[in-house]
């Protein structure tokens, strides 16, 4: 049986979790490592009612200067949150999921 769908708190959940196990596997990832700065940014955000809008124009300065410390690369954040959202949703029985 497929699992309802997440809330935005319970998928921002999720993407930090998922940033936290490739850092428990790679320590040395940077782009996890942002990626797990503003996950939890967004999930700090999510769980105000209203959020500041300097607290959301600090999280956009933040990201920009990350980015220009990697020199000015971007990372692609999509693709992880796909597989990682294939992982929630595999079966439990180990039955390979489509992509």
């Amino acid at each position: 049986m497929p699992r309802p769908p997440l809330s935005h708190l319970e998928y921002a959940a999720e993407i930090v979790a998922g940033y936290e196990r490739q850092l428990a596997r790679d320590p040395d990832d940077e782009e996890s490592g942002l990626g797990l700065e503003m996950a939890r940014w967004w999930q700090r955000l999510l769980q105000m009612e209203r959020p500041p809008s300097e607290e959301v124009n600090r999280l956009h300065l933040a990201l920009y200067a990350k980015r220009r410390e990697m020199g000015g690369r971007w990372f692609d954040l999509s693709g992880r949150v796909e597989r990682w959202k294939r992982e929630l949703n595999a079966p439990s029985d180990g039955t390979p999921t489509r992509r």
